[in-house]
């Protein structure tokens, strides 16, 4: 059963209609004295209370609280709705709350869903004359995804626009002055205003000024509805902030269309919202440095990685040119990079240096991808993220050098020498190529390179490389094919250390006025990193055991150094490499050579080596 408790006459006749909709038996009654009377012992399905008194918040209270009435669920309607109302009805315990102007399929929803709440399962029809068949409760439909506030001193309009934005599927507020939008505005999750321009008390004007004073309500799309079409207050309106008017007499179908145009303006405005905060809050605790770039290298963004990645403040780089840190020796890789990007791919990953706000120097590498003028194909923006690879770079560095080291160290036990050899001629190739002018990264690969000067003795018999005594002309000849054996191991790799390795293999055995071998190459026509490793690598021999001969004397095996000057050896280099010798002598004592190294053991014991190389020593 359910109860209508009404002291008004001939108002609630919808009201009425929508409840017998139910097919449920309707009880009628002006106080709660009469309901109580007419119930006679019966149960209440639900209660609706529909008064006028300016404050029926007591009756609901009694009857939420008299047993007599079952704990029926209370519907509250009223003629004059407002949102203090709704709020003292929730106070009392009031389970729902309705009012003009009157929604029916709304209110429907709203009552078959208290009926439900009542009983588990299917309704009952209950009254005091027997049951009645009962049509089973429609399920509830999903709530509207947009609500939509109506503001209008005319109670036509918002009875037309209620209707007609009902039937398109939109939840609908209505307020017929501006006090009741603004309240509703602060209440309710509204999507989008529909606001009448003149209205006594408070123009539609000064209602939109005071929407747009809250930074919360800027985003609100408000459509502002006027029968005056003059330029001046339609122009009034866009600089209040209203995005769009619609002239009265209304066109409805022009109105829902307009609504639907801002609705989805809406949405995109708030997705994009959406993707900046989760890219603020990715780029915010990502390990990885996120950058916005514009097309010149200068950067707009700089996330808060920063502070660990390169030790500045993301507002300390900002508006800074990326290129003011990069490593001198990395420019040219980046700018080729750069300019690539600029023309035809989107996208490019480069290892390289940028300098610590402590002035130490860190590999980053960066991936970088091209925001495109759609219409131009020009390069706007680019986007990319750098992350610290200084400890990778440090280990594969480290690992290349093994792998050198121990290559070059095959070829060196054939010829009876030793690791020392070789870390003493790398390190001395690298400080000499930076005497003479060549970049941190240039005289990095001679280093590296030289290890494998000698590569090519693997493939000559380690009987005449440890031979104790002269070599024959035959045995000269396979010596002399070493530079062409390590170059053809090691050309064409694409590798930029390796290809220097195989131009070292085959020239260091070349001298300056052309009298060498393999090929009689000579002066500035022999690669400099061959040059230096020439030199290097005449002195450390010169100044250590080997099989063939015993270790000169420092001053003596300079003297020898001199007297080839211009000969073997190239003047310039050979000057350089004698202006500061003790930080090359010192390299003896960093790297020895071990106890025994240089001498042989020969079918009848050990003999003393006395035989000098004439490709160590001028004679």
């Amino acid at each position: 059963m359910i109860g209508l408790l009404s002291d008004t006459e001939g108002q609630d006749d919808a009201l009425v209609d929508v409840l017998r909709k139910t097919r449920i038996e309707l009880l009628r009654a002006r106080s709660v004295e009469d309901l109580r009377a007419a119930l006679a012992g019966g149960t209440l399905d639900l209660l609706v209370l529909s008064v006028n008194l300016s404050d029926p918040w007591a009756v609901a209270a009694e009857i939420k609280a008299d047993p007599a009435l079952g704990g029926a669920p209370v519907l509250a309607w009223r003629h004059s709705p407002s949102p203090q109302d709704k709020r003292a009805a929730r106070e009392v315990g009031v389970d729902s709350y309705d009012g003009r102007p009157l929604n029916a399929e709304r209110l429907q929803a709203k009552v078959e869903a208290l009926l439900r709440s009542r009983h588990a399962g299917p309704l009952q029809a209950l009254s005091l004359g027997g049951a009645a068949p009962v049509e089973p409760v429609k399920k509830a439909k999903k709530a509207p995804d947009h609500l939509i506030l109506v503001v209008d001193d005319e109670q036509a309009v918002l009875d037309q626009l209620t209707e007609r934005l009902t039937e398109a599927g939109y939840g609908v507020l209505c307020a017929s002055d501006g006090a009741t939008a603004l309240a509703l505005l602060k209440q309710e999750p509204v999507s989008l205003v529909l606001l009448d321009h003149s209205m006594p008390r408070m123009s539609g004007l000064e209602v939109l000024w005071r929407v747009r004073e809250t930074s919360s309500s800027l985003q609100l799309p408000v459509l502002m509805m006027s029968s005056k079409t003059s330029a001046q207050d339609l122009l009034a309106a866009l600089e209040l902030g209203a995005n769009d008017t619609l002239s009265k007499p209304l066109d409805l179908p022009v109105v829902l269309a307009r609504l639907q145009l801002h609705l989805n303006l809406l949405k995109t405005s708030q997705d994009l919202r959406r993707s900046e905060e989760r890219f603020r809050l990715l780029t915010e605790n990502s390990t990885d440095v996120v950058t916005r770039e514009s097309s010149d290298g200068t950067w707009l963004y700089v996330s808060p990685a920063s502070r660990r990645l390169l030790g500045y403040e993301p507002e300390e780089l900002v508006g800074r040119s990326a290129w003011s840190l990069l490593h001198p020796e990395d420019f040219d890789a980046l700018a080729h990079s750069y300019d690539t990007l600029m023309s035809s791919p989107d996208h490019f990953s480069l290892r390289y240096r940028i300098k610590h706000k402590d002035e130490r120097w860190v590999w980053v590498e960066t991936s970088l991808h091209a925001i495109r003028d759609p219409a131009t194909g020009e390069v706007q923006e680019l986007q990319g993220a750098m992350r610290d690879v200084t400890a990778q770079v440090e280990r594969a560095h480290r690992q290349a050098e093994e792998m050198l080291v121990r290559f070059g160290r095959i070829a060196e036990f054939r010829s009876g020498e030793t690791r020392g050899h070789i870390q003493r001629l790398s390190d001395a190739a690298g400080i000499l190529a930076r005497r003479a002018g060549l970049s941190g990264r240039q005289a990095e690969h001679v280093r590296l390179a030289s290890t494998l000067h000698d590569l090519g003795n693997i493939m000559i018999p380690m009987s005449v490389l440890q031979k104790p005594g002269p070599l024959t002309p035959e045995e000269r000849a396979l010596v002399q094919q070493s530079p062409e054996h390590g170059y053809e191991l090691l050309k064409d790799s694409g590798d930029e250390i390796l290809e220097m390795a195989a131009a070292i293999c085959w020239h260091h055995h070349e001298h300056w006025d052309g009298t060498g071998y393999p090929r009689g190459r000579r002066g500035k026509g022999i690669p400099i990193e061959a040059r230096i490793v020439t030199i290097c690598d005449s002195f450390d021999m010169m100044t250590s055991d080997r099989p063939y001969s015993r270790a000169l004397p420092p001053e003596l095996a300079l003297s020898e150094m001199i007297r080839g000057r211009g000969r073997r050896f190239d003047p310039e280099l050979l000057d350089l490499f004698l202006a500061d010798i003790s930080e090359l002598l010192a390299l003896r004592a960093r790297f020895p050579d071990p106890p025994g190294a240089g001498s042989v053991v020969a079918h009848d014991g050990l003999q003393e080596a006395e035989r000098v190389d004439e490709d160590d020593a001028i004679q």
